[in-house]
């Protein structure tokens, strides 16, 4: 790991933690509010990246009022191995009372290469069963890379979902699974 690399985890990790625990800093940035969907969820999803396939295995959760961590494994063919840990920041559209806007970060591991990501986006409850949504996510593993997520939600039965997504860019993947809602 170089010194460069091992500065960016090192600042990543120093920001998310203030960020998350510094209670004035955190009542004035993150302000609590309604939010339209459940953050608490677990996914499978089989994708395909670029004529590399496998699947990813994501848990998120609430630590707090409109703060969720997530966690999200992937294992590819190729025997490569990822790890991506961040929070979540969400909360109600004030413009779209259906909507939800969600900012991310955290840090992304990928064999030999480490790297942090950010992300800002929005969900959208189109209907009672379909969801949609999309963000604009920049990560710093292996490449510096910007992206463009897409993706839908059908509600199969209550706490349980059907996705499709695919990311945009220079990473582009096409991703297919189901969402299971815990809480």
């Amino acid at each position: 790991m170089t010194s460069s690399t091992l500065t960016r985890i090192l600042l990543a990790s120093w920001l998310s933690a203030a960020a998350l625990f510094a209670q004035p800093a955190y009542a004035e940035i993150f302000k609590k509010g309604p939010s339209v969907f459940n953050y608490n969820l677990v996914e499978l999803k089989y994708f395909d990246a670029d004529g590399v396939d496998g699947f990813s295995l994501v848990g998120a959760g609430d630590i707090r009022d409109n703060i969720a961590l997530r966690v999200n494994y992937v294992r590819a063919d190729s025997d490569a191995d990822g790890l991506r840990f961040g929070a979540v920041y969400y909360i109600q559209s004030q413009s779209y009372p259906r909507a939800d806007l969600n900012f991310a970060a955290g840090l992304d591991r990928v064999e030999d290469e480490s790297g942090v990501y950010a992300s800002a986006g929005t969900r959208y409850a189109f209907s009672d069963v379909i969801e949609l949504n999309a963000a604009v996510e920049l990560t710093t593993v292996v490449d510096t890379d910007l992206n463009i997520q897409l993706g839908g939600l059908y509600e199969l039965s209550p706490g349980f979902s059907a996705l499709l997504e695919t990311t945009l860019g220079d990473n582009s993947a096409i991703s297919i699974g189901a969402r299971f809602y815990w809480r």
